[in-house]
């Protein structure tokens, strides 16, 4: 990719999620500098997935709110975002490249000529190592076709074609060998820091390799924040002030997830002496507030009083030029960041347009998809030997009819027969391919890629 990303802080606060009865997410606070690589980890049922969800806008919040730079974080700006889901789905009959080349057609500007199109997959294909196999088809359960990981990079590809400033990967590394795995999430990093973008990826239990690549860690369980700040020494540094240690030898993604499913009340007890470790930073910071941010930042750190929540961005941020105004924030979460005035305004008119592209260039290359799609299920051996057979059978029954008036009925029940097979047939295979494309479908339309009636029409035109 070519574009660097603007300074931006995504910051969430006292976000909860209720769904029916049971209290999904509970007051959660953490906040994302451009640049920075954050490990959103926890054991299973945490609550990371609605997390991700709601910061995506997929999921509505029962209270709290979610702001990028200080400005609501609505439909207009969450088009800077990508989101890669946990589950890999796609059209399986589709080759790689053909997924890519749809996907840049359809969800980058039509302003972007062809060859800056074709010039930005090959760009994304090299990055990822996915050369090899550009000419091999997705595949599924029936047909076979790309392993998991390379399932998992063209995702990310995807995401990565429209060149968002923010990317949210559900369990990037879910599936994968540890090689693999590690790989790719060395790609994101490289990726975060060398274009200004924020990286946020959900993890169960990494290894030790991949979790001394992030930046920042947020730690849940039980749907709320036991943690969150710097992912070296600080995390383990707060579970000694608790009382809990960590073995020299030992992986910190292990001894995490080890002490964060034991029973509820020690689960409370850490929540509450970060919330504690909070409060705490927050009036240190109020003692400063004479100063600019800047030098507030460094006298903590001078001072090493600040802790893990400001020191894990203290290096990320950077000055905006002297001509803009910069703004010094202190988020709930403690953390001081800075961020340019005036870059918050370009990005609420980098795109105006609800739509990458237009209609006619949605049902095109709908059209097409569609009929890449279908070709292998119409041409399949078994569907032409099925045709075939039926063709058999109806001309034995009706051959050599004569063309007397005694033998019209016969000829209507043949007239009858192919108007209904004819009508039937289709109807039975649109009914059964929606449901086999419903969640490719909602995937892209979450992201804003097409409108809903140019898929029907091109459904329909198929």
């Amino acid at each position: 990719m070519k574009t660097v990303a603007l300074d931006t802080v995504l910051c969430i606060n006292d976000v909860s999620v209720v769904a029916k009865t049971s209290q999904i997410l509970s007051n959660i606070t953490f906040s994302s500098c451009s640049g920075d690589f954050l490990a959103i980890m926890g054991p299973s049922g945490a609550g990371k997935t609605t997390l991700l969800n709601a910061i995506a806008g997929r999921q509505p919040l029962s209270s709290g709110e979610i702001t990028l730079s200080e400005k609501n974080f609505d439909k207009q700006l969450r088009r800077r975002l990508g989101f890669v889901l946990q589950q890999d789905v796609f059209f399986s009959r589709l080759t790689l490249w053909e997924t890519l080349y749809f996907t840049a057609m359809i969800r980058l500007p039509e302003h972007i000529s062809l060859a800056e199109k074709m010039d930005r997959v090959d760009e994304i294909i090299n990055m990822l190592d996915i050369r090899k196999c550009v000419n091999t088809i997705i595949g599924d359960m029936f047909e076979r076709g790309l392993s998991g990981g390379e399932k998992k990079r063209v995702s990310i590809a995807c995401e990565l074609l429209t060149d968002p400033d923010i990317l949210l990967i559900d369990e990037p590394t879910s599936g994968l060998d540890s090689s693999t795995a590690l790989t790719l999430i060395k790609q994101m990093k490289t990726f975060a820091a060398q274009y200004n973008k924020t990286i946020i990826v959900s993890v169960h239990q990494p290894s030790s390799q991949i979790y001394h690549t992030f930046d920042s860690l947020l730690l849940m369980a039980s749907g709320k924040v036991v943690y969150f700040g710097g992912a070296q020494e600080e995390p383990l540094e707060f579970f000694e002030q608790v009382g809990l240690n960590c073995g020299e030898m030992y992986n910190p993604a292990d001894f995490f997830l080890e002490v964060l499913t034991v029973d509820q009340a020690k689960i409370d007890e850490i929540v509450c002496a970060f919330k504690q470790k909070r409060i705490t930073l927050m009036n240190k910071l109020s003692v400063q507030q004479d100063f600019d941010g800047n030098e507030t930042l460094q006298t903590l750190n001078n001072g090493n009083e600040i802790p893990a929540v400001a020191s894990s961005y203290s290096g990320s941020l950077k000055k905006s030029d002297s001509s803009s105004s910069i703004i010094s924030k202190r988020y709930s979460s403690g953390t001081v960041v800075m961020f340019d005035e005036l870059h918050v305004s370009d990005l609420k008119s980098s795109d105006q347009q609800r739509w990458p592209c237009g209609f006619y260039t949605q049902f095109r290359m709908l059209f097409w998809r569609n009929f890449k799609q279908s070709r292998g299920r119409i041409l399949h051996l078994f569907g032409v030997i099925h045709y075939v057979v039926i063709a058999a059978f109806v001309s034995m029954a009706f051959f050599k009819i004569s063309s007397d008036a005694k033998d019209s009925r016969d000829k209507m029940s043949v007239c009858f027969f192919c108007v209904a097979f004819w009508t039937f047939a289709p109807t039975l295979d649109a009914t059964l391919a929606f449901p086999a494309e419903m969640d490719v479908v909602s995937k892209e339309r979450a992201a804003g890629a097409y409108r809903l009636s140019a898929y029907y029409f091109a459904k329909n035109s198929e």
